[in-house]
């Protein structure tokens, strides 16, 4: 759709995705979808339209682009089964589809629903842990070494975040998850 929110036009219909990721340079949008499988697979599609093209047959979920839009990093199950609900690795592919060219094993205290944030620079990634002390954002450089902390925070959870184009600014969003039980007696349903 426009900037204003008119003209709005599908560009693809199918099952999946709550989060697609526009290119750098506005042609394509990367998402993951249920097509043929019985998991979520990376897919591309142009901004426009277009033919749906399957990147890699892999599980993927909350795919991320890179600042120069050669690179989609996301995370992954190499071999997914009726059981696997959560993915067991970061990969990233060629954004024109094919094997991972990296693979990074990821603990279970990473937070998949917060995603994947490329640095502005496109040397790493970063992503949100939860560990005993509170949620953090933690940064993976791609070319070796261990990962880093970015923030240290304390309590709350951590929803989402990004960084300012510039690199030195990190937005996010915290908060707590409250939910309450609720008993119904002698309900009746309303039609």
């Amino acid at each position: 759709m426009d900037i204003d929110g008119g003209t709005p036009a599908m560009v693809v219909k199918t099952d999946g995705e709550p989060y697609p990721q526009l290119s750098p340079d506005g042609k394509w949008i990367a998402f993951t979808a249920v097509v043929a499988g019985h998991w979520p697979t990376l897919h591309r599609v142009g901004s426009k339209g277009g033919p749906l093209v399957e990147l890699n047959g892999k599980m993927w979920l909350q795919p991320a682009i890179s600042p120069d839009g050669k690179w989609i990093a996301g995370f992954c199950v190499d071999h997914p089964s009726g059981t696997q609900k959560n993915p067991d690795s970061i990969a990233v592919i060629r954004s024109s589809g094919g094997q991972p060219w990296k693979v990074i094993p990821i603990a279970r205290s990473i937070s998949i629903a917060a995603g994947i944030r490329w640095s502005p620079d496109g040397l790493e990634l970063t992503y949100v842990e939860q560990r005993a002390e509170g949620a953090n954002i933690w940064s993976q450089p791609l070319d070796r070494g261990e990962p880093q902390q970015v923030t240290h925070l304390r309590g709350y959870a951590l929803f989402g975040f990004d960084w300012s184009q510039d690199g030195k600014q990190l937005v996010l969003s915290r908060g707590i998850e409250a939910s309450d039980v609720v008993l119904l007696e002698r309900a009746k349903l309303i039609r």
